[in-house]
C-alpha cells in the first residue's frame, strides 16, 4: 500500500475539517456570536488547501525537513495562478 503524500494528507485534513464545519452550520451552531469561530475554522480549512497546493511536489522527507517558516509560507501563500488581485483579507480588521 502506497503511503499518502503530504498533498493528500493536507487534502484529507481539509475535507475532514470542512465536513465538520458543514455539520456544525447545519446544526445551527454558528450565530452572531459564532462568527469568529466560523472564520477561524474556515481559515484553517483554507490553510490546509494552500499547504496541499504548495507541497504538491514534496516528499514526506522534504516536507518533514521544512522549517516552520517554510511551512507557514506554504499555509498562507496563495498560488500565483489565481492572479495578484486574489488575496485573503481579515474582514474584522479596521479599514483605512
Amino acid at each position: 500500500m502506497k503511503k499518502e503524500s503530504p498533498t493528500s494528507f493536507q487534502l484529507n485534513e481539509a475535507a475532514e475539517h470542512l465536513q465538520n464545519l458543514i455539520q456544525e452550520v447545519d446544526q445551527g451552531e454558528y450565530d452572531e456570536d459564532g462568527d469568529i469561530a466560523f472564520a477561524v475554522t474556515l481559515s484553517h480549512v483554507v490553510n490546509h488547501l494552500l499547504c496541499a497546493f504548495n507541497s504538491r511536489d514534496m516528499s514526506w522527507d522534504d516536507f518533514s525537513k521544512a522549517s516552520q517558516e517554510a511551512y507557514e509560507e506554504g499555509a498562507y501563500t496563495i498560488p500565483w495562478q489565481f492572479g495578484p488581485s486574489f488575496k485573503l483579507e481579515n474582514t474584522d480588521a479596521p479599514q483605512p
